[in-house]
């Protein structure tokens, strides 16, 4: 089965097209990341173009077994009929989401009170209880699986439209905000004291947010994802007011990674390499490679990358790849790149392109 977090779970195995196995409504399918724990499947859900304060449900993270998607029946499921949903609190914004070992963790944005979303958060649960082998078993999420929380972001300004993505390497999350206040961009945060099954351990801002990306000049540099490989962090920055900033960033992120908040991470010192590539919205890591992609609706492409000397990176080759709605030409949130053996797996709101790298 190939998973989306908007819920589409599409089945490869039937020797022709990819069947259908999901039929969400695009309400339902208003998510942005998720990750998947043996078959079960949990997104991050809300309208990423109706403002929470416009929204008519609490955002929540779903909850969807997948198990009853693999008997190949000849009638679609619907996702009512297999999910289940845990609501976060009112006039939050849930958008980021990554697995790590038997926790989930979503990155958000939220309000106090009535006010606007300032504040940005990181938040964990413990998953193993959705493990269940029961069959069709309901599975949910408690507020006692909430083990811990980390406030990494506050400003003056209002993170209403911000969509952050997060990807975590080794107790490194790298979480790049491709909107609303423009610094800082990208961010690398030490969560290990979330996840060590240790309540006494806390993260906080002079420890654990070990690197900060800001913009060259102002609204300038909107990263859209970000990876970590070895000691080198990679970044698609696609949105911002000043295009010569698109492209493909590498960082020496040594300082990020040494457990020693002494030693402190110099974006200018740091800075390796540098291609340029218009509306860059995901990109995804594999060895020496970087894959890339940029959903525009003339001259949309899916560019690799060799990074064999991350301070410059220089593209092998490139597929053309049709955008089909306006929105995608500033980048969006929600595109991601997965790469898997030889394939690279391109995924926007709108449709899925399955490439072969070989």
């Amino acid at each position: 089965l190939l998973v989306a977090s908007s819920g589409v779970v599409l089945d490869m195995m039937t020797g022709g097209a990819p069947t259908l196995r999901t039929t969400p409504t695009v309400a339902e399918a208003a998510c942005l990341e998720g990750a998947t724990f043996d078959d079960t499947l949990i997104c991050t859900r809300f309208d990423p173009y109706v403002p929470a304060t416009m929204q008519s449900n609490v955002p929540y993270l779903r909850i969807t077994r997948l198990e009853s998607l693999t008997d190949r029946t000849a009638v679609a499921q619907t996702l009512p009929n297999v999910s289940t949903s845990y609501n976060l609190p009112t006039l939050s914004r849930s958008s980021g989401a990554a697995r790590v070992g038997n926790f989930f963790v979503t990155a958000s944005a939220r309000a106090t009170g009535s006010s606007p979303q300032t504040s940005l958060w990181l938040e964990v649960y413990r998953a193993s209880g959705l493990r269940s082998r029961t069959t069709n078993a309901a599975r949910q999420f408690s507020a006692a699986d909430k083990i811990n929380e980390f406030q990494f972001g506050t400003s003056g300004n209002s993170y209403l439209y911000t969509n952050m993505n997060l990807r975590i390497t080794n107790g490194f999350a790298v979480v790049t905000l491709n909107a609303g206040p423009p610094d800082p961009s990208a961010l690398v945060i030490d969560i290990r004291p979330m996840i060590d099954d240790d309540p006494t351990t806390v993260a906080t801002l002079a420890n654990n947010v070990t690197a900060k990306v800001v913009s060259t000049s102002i609204y300038s540099m909107a990263v859209t994802d970000g990876v970590l490989q070895g000691n080198v962090l990679y970044l698609a920055v696609g949105g911002g007011s000043v295009t010569t900033d698109h492209g493909l960033w590498t960082y020496d992120a040594s300082p990020a990674l040494d457990g020693n908040a002494g030693t402190v991470f110099n974006q200018g010192a740091a800075m390796l390499g540098f291609a340029p590539q218009l509306y860059a919205s995901a990109l995804d890591v594999s060895g020496n490679h970087v894959v890339m992609l940029s959903p525009v609706l003339s001259g949309g492409r899916l560019v690799v990358y060799d990074t064999t000397s991350p301070d410059s990176p220089f593209p092998l080759g490139e597929a053309p790849f049709a955008a089909l709605s306006a929105p995608q030409v500033y980048g969006d949130a929600m595109s991601s790149v997965q790469i898997a053996g030889s394939r690279a797996y391109v995924g926007t709101q709108s449709q899925l392109a399955i490439y072969e790298l070989e």
